[in-house]
């Protein structure tokens, strides 16, 4: 059914240039993101620009959090809209390393059960014993683990920042995002000033990029903002 109702955004013919997909999807429904992106780029390609998201609420309440002008949607929902016209994208993250790489030896989804076949905690936790003060475990941990979240590393050394939002009674992470078994993972910090760098940087190169597109942003009607759960 996922393919199907994908392939219906891909149906007729696209302007010159219109290669821009809109994503929204539920957070936190594991797999929900991985799957939905496999299937759209099948249908686009890998080259399309993306913009969007994960949605919703920040004490991790698992219900519906999405919705159209017609209707709210059920949980483990995404929402996917073509847009017939070109953009111009670029990411930032402003995160340096602090600790690793890690190997995943073991996780599901969004689940990380150990780093170097031990429980992932005990990793994080001996990799901050130099930068926080007393123990991780317990009501601090979602306070220290939004300022220390865990990275994939990808080609090129780019990062995709996984926030650890949760601990399992087994010493798992529980992140945002999905961390593949066998990826390799480092420990990421900033500081505000960093964060607020990065964005300025991105919205910099982004119209820089849609200035030799030769589209004019001043005169865009149209604007896209996110409020992360963890910057």
């Amino acid at each position: 059914r996922l393919e199907e109702a994908i392939g219906q955004l891909f149906v007729g013919p696209r302007e010159s240039g219109g290669n821009t997909v809109f994503v929204l999807v539920d957070g936190q429904a594991p797999g929900c993101a991985s799957r939905l992106l496999e299937v759209l780029q099948l249908h686009s390609h890998v080259r399309a620009n993306y913009l969007g998201g994960g949605a919703g609420y920040s004490n991790l309440a698992k219900r519906s959090c999405l919705f159209t002008e017609r209707e709210v949607l059920p949980s483990r929902a995404g929402l996917a809209l073509r847009l017939d016209r070109p953009t111009a994208v670029h990411a930032e993250h402003g995160w340096s390393r602090l600790a690793g790489p890690f190997f995943v030896s073991r996780s599901d989804d969004t689940l990380v059960h150990e780093l170097d076949w031990r429980p992932a905690i005990d990793v994080y936790e001996e990799a901050l014993r130099n930068v926080v003060d007393g123990p991780i475990r317990g009501a601090r941990f979602a306070d220290i683990a939004r300022l220390y979240p865990l990275a994939v590393l990808k080609l090129k050394d780019s990062l995709v920042v996984r926030d650890p939002v949760a601990l399992t009674a087994d010493g798992g992470l529980l992140t945002h995002g999905n961390v593949p078994q066998h990826s390799v993972v480092v420990i990421v910090r900033s500081e505000p000033e960093s964060l607020l760098g990065a964005a300025e940087t991105a919205a910099r190169v982004a119209r820089r990029h849609a200035d030799r597109l030769g589209h004019d942003l001043p005169q865009a009607h149209s604007a896209f903002v996110a409020d992360c759960v963890s910057r």
